[in-house]
């Protein structure tokens, strides 16, 4: 035993109070969130319950509240816990420097050896940068989001994860991904409703089809009567048809119509016009 403990140590037989020690020795002593010193450390206290918490860099905080009776003498002498080396990772479905096409659909995954609070950020070709997730993470958890479509322009894409841990420690890293045109297609869309008519305020049943990952826009209008308008937009994957939801008549009857607008990857835009007849309700 070090000379210098077993001084502590008789010299704390003498006293009414707390002897702390900790494995490795030089860490700080906080009673009651007050400065103490460092270990090896002989306290004297009045009886009552007190808030104890050690802290070494490079170590997990050790805490533990002690009660003191009175004329009582206790010793505390915890083992430090290393603390775990922070490391961070981001990766998507097709691996770091993988290919995309126009309007592909990513899947990302991170995590974190540490739990702490993160933020992912995509950053496209042109620099814009918009952040698609943001939140409180939990240590050696992997996590998996998907619903990230990839969106002109072309070029080198990269998704940078930022992250603080619970204890302050900050980490940023980066994977990047390509993202190209896909070689020229003959793409098509298809646009049709369930009846050809419908009544003011009833919801259509919208239809499409499209043979390509796309970006599309919807334009609807009463002929003779209202200029077109968006009334819906988003991205389709190509070979699937979807029962577009939410776009409802409203005043001025007559004849409708509505436009789909697609984006090909390709750099194409191809349209599909449809007409039908509304009435009061």
């Amino acid at each position: 035993m070090p000379i210098q403990l077993q001084l502590y140590q008789r010299l704390f037989l003498l006293l009414r109070g707390l002897l702390i020690t900790s494995n490795p020795s030089g860490a700080t002593v906080f009673i009651n969130n007050e400065n103490k010193g460092t270990t090896p450390l002989t306290l004297t206290l009045n009886p009552g319950a007190y808030n104890i918490k050690i802290t070494k860099e490079g170590y997990k905080d050790y805490t533990e509240t002690v009660n003191i009776g009175a004329g009582e003498t206790k010793s505390l002498s915890p083992n430090l816990e290393l603390k775990p080396t922070l490391s961070i990772s981001v990766w998507v479905d097709k691996g770091c420097d993988g290919n995309y096409t126009l309007y592909d659909p990513v899947t990302f995954y991170f995590k974190a050896t540490q739990s702490g609070y993160v933020k992912i950020i995509d950053i496209p070709s042109n620099g814009e940068e918009s952040t698609v997730f943001e939140g409180n993470i939990n240590a050696n958890t992997t996590y998996t989001k998907s619903g990230l479509i990839i969106a002109a322009p072309v070029g080198y894409e990269r998704l940078k994860m930022q992250f603080t841990s619970t204890s302050g420690e900050y980490a940023e890293t980066l994977c990047g991904f390509h993202v190209n045109y896909s070689s020229p297609l003959n793409a098509t869309v298809d646009m049709w409703l369930g009846k050809s008519q419908y009544n003011v305020g009833e919801e259509l049943d919208l239809y499409v089809s499209v043979s390509c990952n796309c970006a599309y826009e919807i334009y609807g209008w009463t002929e003779g009567k209202t200029e077109p308008h968006l009334v819906r937009s988003g991205y389709l994957s190509g070979g699937h048809t979807y029962l577009i939801k939410g776009i409802k008549i409203s005043a001025p009857t007559g004849t409708e119509h509505l436009k789909i607008v697609v984006y090909c990857p390709d750099g194409n835009t191809i349209t599909k016009e449809i007409t039908f007849s509304s009435v009061g309700g």
